[in-house]
């Protein structure tokens, strides 16, 4: 057995001359290889003999995610390899959707812990949690400028949801659309000048889809149409492209558009029914997303789901899909370099 340094080389000595098998033996979760894993090669008599095997490993970072019954979930932190799973929060309340600080030193979510759902913001460890928003109604879905100075929320408090947007202490709360349609899944575009999010009209009309406006409301305009609904657009990275969940019949993918709405390549989710809530790495080459297995009943948004339904994180990249990472939903990536993604 030789193990192999990343984009390194291995030698193996003192092998005899002649016809030799050469597996590779991915130990990795992150990782995929190109090609046959087994090969045969010919090892001539005091010569040298070459194999070359390609690799390609995804991101390696923090996620945050959310797990449990539906009206006792709690967020966690887990390596997207799978280890050092954390819990963060402990009440017997839904606490979900997260969102990271551009910094990494905070996490925004939802949670109904003082008997309505509100946004919060605590320490990445979990510590000091405070409440933001006090209005009736329900306040959810926090997403941050990339500047840290705003969260961008959905709240029904003036009848209807619209998406709002406030100081990142919760002071200042803007309401920024006005849409006949439902509105929910705000993201804010890395330049801070955008906010995507998704409207739904009802089952028989094209403004369904994704849509992108100005960060002060103004200048909306539909970036997909999907009479089944597009939702919860995703950024990447570099802003030139935004990864959503697209909604045929019973079955929701994972789709991804140009940022100027040109070209929609679907990626390829073996085995998967619902693509829900991706979320880029920090690198733009790796998505999370949650969703269901075959098998699972779960309907195309977790919020639906009953407690005995387990939906899973996956990572996507390429064209190519991981197996299960943790059983969550709500995926979302610690911002920052690999070298600061421990907990």
């Amino acid at each position: 057995i030789l193990t192999l340094p990343a984009n390194g080389t291995g030698v193996f000595t003192h092998i005899r001359a002649g016809e030799i098998v050469v597996r590779f033996v991915q130990s990795s979760l992150a990782c995929d290889i190109s090609g046959v894993v087994e090969r045969t090669i010919q090892v001539p008599f005091n010569g040298v003999a070459e194999i070359r095997f390609e690799v390609r490993c995804a991101w390696i970072g923090l996620l945050a995610f959310a797990a449990g019954p539906y009206t006792d979930e709690d967020i966690y932190v887990v390596m997207s390899d799978g280890s050092g799973l954390k819990r963060l929060t402990f009440l017997r309340a839904t606490d979900r959707d997260p969102a990271w600080s551009p910094d990494g030193a905070r996490i925004a979510f939802t949670s109904a812990r003082d008997g309505n759902l509100e946004i919060y913001v605590m320490n990445a460890d979990g510590s000091s949690p405070v409440r933001l928003t006090n209005a009736p109604g329900a306040d959810t879905r926090p997403a941050w400028s990339r500047d840290g100075t705003r969260i961008a929320f959905v709240s029904n408090r003036d009848g209807r949801a619209e998406i709002y947007a406030m100081n990142a202490d919760g002071t200042d709360p803007v309401r920024l659309t006005s849409d006949a349609g439902i509105v929910d899944a705000p993201d804010w575009s890395p330049d801070g000048s955008r906010i995507a999010y998704q409207r739904d009209d009802g089952p028989t009309t094209y403004l369904n889809g994704i849509w992108i406006m100005n960060s002060d409301g103004s200048n909306a305009i539909q970036l997909t149409a999907n009479v089944s609904g597009d939702y919860q657009p995703a950024w990447s990275p570099d802003g030139s492209r935004i990864a959503f969940a697209r909604v045929f019949g019973s079955v929701t993918s994972l789709f991804v558009v140009e940022g100027d709405g040109k070209g929609i390549p679907q990626m390829s989710l073996i085995n998967f029914v619902q693509a829900r809530d991706p979320s880029w790495s920090p690198d733009g080459t790796t998505i999370a997303v949650g969703g269901s297995r075959v098998g699972e009943t779960c309907g195309w948004y977790d919020y639906y789901c009953t407690s005995d339904i387990t939906s899973h994180i996956h990572q996507i990249f390429g064209a190519t899909m991981r197996a299960n990472l943790i059983a969550g939903s709500n995926p979302s990536w610690r911002p920052g370099t690999a070298t600061d993604q421990s907990q």
